[in-house]
């Protein structure tokens, strides 16, 4: 239970993990997002989380303070938080001059973790949500045992990257 609670604490800290290496997802839509996703929504940012509501107060933290560095390689967006380590491919399902929508599942045959992040981009910085499920699988990974989930509102400042202002 102790290793379980360090990883959830590790999870709500950058809103996603990988597990085993499987992290490379490859961009996924119906349409060409690169003419879509703001060119500011890439580079370095500092991003404050605030629980709004959640259905387990044990598993979600009240607030986080992390950064979020957004870069993008051929097809594969990626999230990484320099604090903790973690690297995530996401996985963008809508995109416009004014906001991004990313999704990804992360987990094993035991719990899965669904987060689904919408943000409002601003000229140096955003808000917006991040939806969160986890859910428990039985031992033979058939049937959902229990669901928990998390509603965080956030606010994102850029640190470095393309700035909306300058256009560097």
């Amino acid at each position: 239970m102790k290793y379980f609670l360090s990883f959830i604490v590790l999870m709500l800290s950058f809103f996603s993990f990988c597990v085993s290496g499987a992290c490379a997802e490859t961009l996924k839509a119906g349409i060409e997002m690169d003419d879509y996703i703001p060119e500011t929504f890439y580079g370095t940012w500092r991003v404050a989380a605030k629980l709004v509501n959640t259905d387990s107060h044990k598993l979600f933290k009240d607030s986080t303070i992390d950064l979020w560095n957004i870069s993008r390689s051929d097809n594969v967006i990626t999230l990484e938080n320099p604090t903790t380590n973690a690297t995530a491919s996401i996985t963008v399902t809508k995109a416009d001059n004014n906001g991004v929508t990313f999704e990804k599942i992360t987990g094993n045959d035991s719990k899965k973790l669904y987060d689904r992040v919408e943000l409002n981009m601003k000229k140096n910085s955003f808000d917006g949500v991040n939806y969160i499920t986890v859910k428990t699988f039985s031992s033979d990974g058939k049937s959902v045992v229990k669901v928990e989930t998390a509603k965080y509102s956030l606010y994102g400042e850029k640190i470095s990257g393309f700035n909306a202002i300058t256009g560097e």
